[in-house]
């Protein structure tokens, strides 16, 4: 993956969409995640975090999420207090950047994921986005990044390959 960004890092409440990623987040040892995918996706979602809980990973949760669907994003947040009370929220984006009509709705999404006004009252600091994809077509993804940084600061990942080697996007 290239193009990560992110606004902060270090949280103990996590909120995936997307969820192809279920087994590689489940070893990072986090407590308290909800993934979410279209309401069609759900049986292959849950099927694959079956897997993971049966391996002795913490719990995990699936529920459906429609980009752009204000009412269904606003009950999801309301699902996040119940079980761990969190006091911070990381939000992990991956591979959503594909059709220009998709980009208000994921917008829209995050902006409530990430409102003040809709957070669980035992989130005390502001939200962090981690979003990953892999750049496809520049000249189509350019101007989702670019209205993503009116409401986002955004900030690329560096990683290296070896200790001695220079920083890289990762």
């Amino acid at each position: 993956m290239d193009g990560l960004l992110q606004r902060s890092a270090s949280m103990d409440g996590l909120l995936h969409h997307w969820a192809n990623f279920p087994s590689n987040l489940a070893s990072a040892g986090q407590a308290g995640r909800t993934f979410t995918d279209l309401p069609a996706v759900l049986p292959l979602l849950k099927r694959n975090i079956t897997q993971e809980e049966t391996r002795g990973n913490a719990e995990i949760l699936a529920r459906a999420l429609t980009w752009g669907n204000t009412q269904q994003t606003i009950d999801l947040l309301k699902t996040v207090n119940l079980a761990h009370q969190p006091t911070e929220l990381l939000i992990t984006c991956y591979n959503l950047v594909f059709f220009p009509f998709l980009f208000a709705p994921i917008l829209r999404t995050l902006l409530i994921l990430t409102c003040p006004q809709y957070l669980p009252s035992s989130i005390t600091s502001t939200p962090a986005v981690l979003f990953g994809y892999k750049e496809r077509s520049a000249v189509k993804e350019f101007p989702f990044f670019s209205l993503l940084g009116q409401y986002f600061k955004l900030e690329p990942i560096l990683s290296r390959s070896n200790s001695a080697g220079p920083w890289e996007l990762f």
